[in-house]
């Protein structure tokens, strides 16, 4: 085996909060209130504009998406790897296994 495929959220990093966060910050004003953490995470497996297009319609999709982007932009230097993933993927790297990424997240 050389070849190790991670999960990148909830796996690698800790991007929940930045994400919940952000998908509020796109759908609130279409919405009228920000929505609960299982509200959201009922959808998640898909990518974001995915989940935002579920949440507010097709017809609001894309603005509110835009605003999600502009949102996990000024939240993404909360997002940091979980404890020891970093030496870890360096350890596996000096070792001479290849990593690669496979998520949904868009």
């Amino acid at each position: 085996m050389k070849l190790i495929i991670w999960d990148l959220d909830g796996t690698l990093v800790d991007s929940l909060s930045a994400t919940l966060e952000s998908i509020n910050d796109g759908v609130e004003e279409k919405m009228g209130r920000r929505l609960s953490a299982p509200e959201i995470m009922q959808y998640f497996g898909t990518p974001e504009e995915a989940i935002i297009e579920k949440i507010v319609g097709k017809e609001h999709g894309e603005q509110c998406y835009a605003k999600f982007l502009d949102s996990m932009h000024h939240r993404l230097k909360s997002v940091h790897f979980f404890d020891g993933i970093d030496d870890t993927l360096n350890r596996l790297h000096s070792k001479g296994y290849i990593s690669g990424i496979f998520t949904a997240r868009g």
